[in-house]
């Protein structure tokens, strides 16, 4: 049988049907649950890549992810695309519509350096 279906009759035979998604489209888990900006993002771009980050988790049916910014140069926490991230994730209408809450990871996500974020059901 199909993962995720259901046997159901219909006309006088059975057939396999898909469950029904509760609240929101489900997708494959294809969807990475971890962004990292550490290296590769300017705090021009953090707020396009996290946007579309955390579409596509909240369309693959995530419910928390991790955003890791990195601490800053020398590790004092002052780094400008930390700082970037943790403001849309507090402020930013467009963010805030995937976000539920957030705070630093568990330590062995990256702690300080990253953010866990909890996605909106």
């Amino acid at each position: 049988p199909l993962v995720g279906a259901r046997l159901k009759r219909g006309g006088g035979r059975l057939y396999y049907a898909p469950r029904a998604c509760e609240g929101r489209a489900r997708m494959s888990r294809k969807a990475p649950d971890e962004l990292n900006l550490r290296m590769s993002a300017r705090v021009d771009e953090v707020r396009d890549k996290i946007v579309q980050f955390l579409d596509r988790a909240y369309r693959a049916g995530h419910f928390r992810v991790f955003i890791i910014h990195g601490k800053g140069q020398g590790g004092d926490g002052t780094g400008p695309v930390r700082r970037e991230t943790l403001r849309l994730l507090r402020d930013d209408a467009g963010v805030r519509q995937y976000v539920d809450s957030f705070h630093a990871a568990p330590p062995d996500r990256g702690g300080a350096g990253a953010a866990q974020v909890n996605l909106r059901h």
